[in-house]
C-alpha cells in the first residue's frame, strides 16, 4: 500500500514543482532542494527531505536503564517501534523539553530505526543549490561531525545534518548498549 501521510503528499508536491519558478512569459529552471529546518539553542538545522520517512506528533516515550541521556527511549510510530534520539542533548546542547507540541523526525535510514525527538517548531523551506557554502572547520568539533555542509543565507547559518554520518558513528550506532571492556 503506497505512503498516503502529509510527508508523502508533500513530496509528490515537491516533484512536481521542483525548480520551476515562472518569470513573465519564460520559465526559469532553478536547481532546488527541502528540508525540515528547526532550531536548537539558537542554531539553525536542516534535515534534507531525503533522509526523512516521516514527521509524527510526539507519541508516549517508554525510557530505557542505563542509556546516556540523549537516548530518550523506545516509541511505537504506527506499526514500528522506533528509537528516540534527543538529537540537540546528542551534541551536548540543552536537551528538549517534550510536550505536547513537540514532533518526531524519522529517519529514513532503516539500519538506525530512529526518531529525533524535536521541540513543536518545525518548517519545511526550499533551499536553492547555488547558496553560498560556510566554512566547516569553523562549526564546533561536537557538531562538525554531523553536518554535511553549512548554508549562508541573508546573513544566517544553515547547518545541513548529514544523517550517513551519524549512521556511522560508533556513539550514536551503539546508543545504548553497554560497553564490553577486555580485561
Amino acid at each position: 500500500m503506497p505512503d498516503t501521510g502529509p510527508l508523502a503528499l508533500f513530496r509528490q508536491l515537491e516533484s512536481a514543482s521542483q525548480g520551476r519558478a515562472v518569470l513573465g512569459e519564460k520559465q526559469l529552471i532553478v536547481e532546488t532542494w527541502r528540508g525540515v529546518v528547526f532550531t536548537i539553542d539558537e542554531l539553525n538545522m536542516v534535515v534534507p527531505f531525503i533522509w526523512l520517512q516521516e514527521i509524527s506528533p510526539v507519541s508516549p516515550i517508554w525510557s530505557l536503564p542505563a542509556v546516556p541521556s540523549w537516548m530518550r527511549g523506545m516509541t511505537h510510530i504506527g506499526d514500528d517501534v522506533y528509537t528516540v534520539v534527543d538529537f540537540a542533548d546528542f551534541i551536548g546542547r540543552t536537551p528538549v523539553n517534550v510536550t505536547e507540541q513537540s514532533n518526531f523526525l524519522v529517519l529514513s535510514d532503516h539500519r538506525l530505526k530512529c526518531a529525533l525527538v524535536l521541540d513543536g517548531k518545525l518548517s519545511m523551506r526550499r533551499f536553492n543549490h547555488n547558496i553560498p557554502k560556510g566554512n566547516l572547520n569553523e562549526v564546533e568539533p561536537e557538531l562538525r561531525c554531523y553536518l554535511s555542509f553549512v548554508l549562508i543565507e541573508d546573513d544566517r547559518l544553515w547547518y545541513v545534518v548529514d544523517i550517513e554520518s551519524l549512521g556511522q558513528s560508533d556513539t550514536f550506532v551503539n546508543m545504548g548498549r553497554p560497553v564490553l571492556h577486555e580485561t
